[in-house]
């Protein structure tokens, strides 16, 4: 899923009643991106606008105008649930190049944010609007020993998922087949966390109650962050590893490779092993076919090399 959920976990150890506040920010990166070689910076009309629904609050970051490039197109948010016990406040847009000093001292007077605060307000729409930074905040109060956990989730939802060279492919995300907005992303989310908590400690605890050794734990739980950096899951559900996220032209996944990391989409995600095996068979080539010996086949150029 393309979000990603913050959670501050707040307590108060003295012996008077306390109010205290949590801010999370963003910066409005859509229009920021590229491919190998090349770097896409369409960044002149960022903008943030405020959402306020029944169950839940937040920040939207969109571009004003077109982009020029469909690997930049979609858009962020920034979102909290409601809650009776929590006051929000929310600050829609600031120009980054203030550092947004006026946003975070009102924020350390008060505990909230102030919308006034924020720079060119009224601007979002013209076209050289700079409303690079939104931030959404929660405030709670706090008995002695008390203790509240408050989540923030950001959201986003960027549609091409575009191929480098000529014909230009659209491969699209998985995700696009059951969400049409980051707004629909956060929603979703804001609901699951403490599910999405339980479902993640569970092998993270089966693996501590090993008799492994504590630092190969860590790297094993640590370690599978690539599943998410480092794999291609597109709108049709084909799946695959890059040999490196940032390197190798693109090259995906090689036999080696699997036989070193496969294991957990084989214990866990056995859907996904399946998907990445049956795209290897299309791949393959007879004994007798030319690119089988002295030649490579380049994924980024489509030729060979």
């Amino acid at each position: 899923l393309p979000v990603a959920i913050f959670r501050f976990t707040l307590r108060n150890e003295g012996d008077r009643p306390c109010r205290t506040s949590v801010a999370v920010s963003w910066e409005n990166l859509v229009g920021m991106g590229g491919y190998a070689g090349v770097v896409v910076n369409h960044t002149d009309c960022r903008a943030c606008s405020p959402i306020e629904e029944e169950d839940f609050v937040g920040i939207r970051f969109y571009a004003t105008k077109p982009q020029l490039n469909g690997r930049t197109v979609g858009e962020y948010t920034l979102l909290c649930r409601r809650r009776e016990d929590a006051e929000w406040s929310l600050c829609a847009g600031w120009d980054l190049g203030t550092e947004g000093r006026e946003v975070w001292a009102g924020f350390a007077a008060t505990g909230s944010l102030q919308q006034e605060a924020a720079k060119f307000n009224g601007a979002i729409g013209f076209q050289f609007a700079r409303l690079d930074g939104g931030a959404v905040a929660q405030k709670v109060e706090l008995a002695p020993g008390e203790e509240k956990t408050l989540d923030f989730v950001l959201s986003w939802y960027f549609p091409y998922l575009l191929s480098p060279g000529l014909p230009l492919i659209d491969y699209g995300h998985a995700y696009q087949n059951w969400f049409s907005s980051a707004v629909e992303v956060g929603r979703a989310v804001l609901g699951e966390t403490e599910e999405l908590l339980l479902r993640t400690r569970r092998w993270q605890e089966a693996l501590l109650a090993s008799n492994l050794p504590h630092w190969l734990v860590r790297k094993l739980c640590n370690d599978l962050a690539v599943l998410y950096t480092n794999s291609w899951y597109t709108r049709d559900y084909r799946f695959t590893m890059n040999e490196s996220p940032t390197y190798m032209r693109g090259c995906l996944g090689t036999l080696d490779q699997r036989m070193a990391s496969g294991g957990i989409f084989a214990m866990c995600f056995s859907g996904l092993a399946e998907a990445e095996l049956l795209e290897w068979a299309r791949q393959q080539i007879k004994e007798d076919d030319p690119q089988r010996f002295g030649l490579h086949w380049n994924c980024r150029t489509g030729r060979n090399d």
